[in-house]
């Protein structure tokens, strides 16, 4: 509630706004339980962060639950219970009234396995300058570079485009006395 109070008038009229707010008396939002695949996760307060050691799977199935299901809801993207292949899972708990003004969070749970994931590289291209042998072995490998010709040509554009500018400037000023 917003209550605005004006006192004086003309130059000397001066308005105070009180903002009158209702004390929240729900709790934040938060999981209660968390399980993966029958695993119970040990949550701690105020912590959003998991990681998870599972053995590896095709899928994971999660169930979890809010302690407050009366104001807040899972964000429609994740609802436990759910299965999913993912090994990087967000649970959101969002307020079932937007406009009550309450907090939202997001779980981030990430799935550690044992097994090595295969890391692929691009592949690197380079050139190698050919060595006065004539061999292919051996040689410095470097980019390639461009000719300073076309620095010189823009060097001297530039010069003589001030050069010209500074007579027509004169020419102009002459012209006017």
């Amino acid at each position: 509630m917003l209550i605005e109070i004006s006192v004086g008038e003309g130059t000397r009229l001066v308005k105070y706004e009180i903002q009158v707010v209702r004390p929240n008396k729900i709790e934040k939002p938060k999981l209660t339980k968390l399980t993966i695949d029958g695993e119970s996760i040990p949550l701690i307060d105020g912590v959003t962060d998991y990681k998870v050691e599972l053995e590896d799977q095709d899928s994971y199935f999660i169930n979890a639950t809010i302690n407050d299901t009366d104001n807040y809801m899972f964000n429609e993207f994740l609802v436990p219970p759910i299965k999913t292949s993912s090994k990087e899972i967000e649970i959101g708990i969002i307020p079932k009234n937007p406009s009550a003004g309450l907090d939202s969070i997001t779980y981030h749970i990430k799935i550690v396995t044992d097994t090595i994931e295969p890391i692929t590289e691009p592949p690197q291209t380079t050139t190698k300058k050919p060595s006065s042998s004539g061999s292919s072995s051996g040689g410095n490998i470097e980019n390639p570079k461009t000719g300073s010709t076309p620095a010189i040509i823009v060097g001297i554009m530039l010069v003589s485009s001030l050069l010209l500018s500074m007579h027509f400037y004169n020419k102009n000023i002459n012209g006017y006395n």
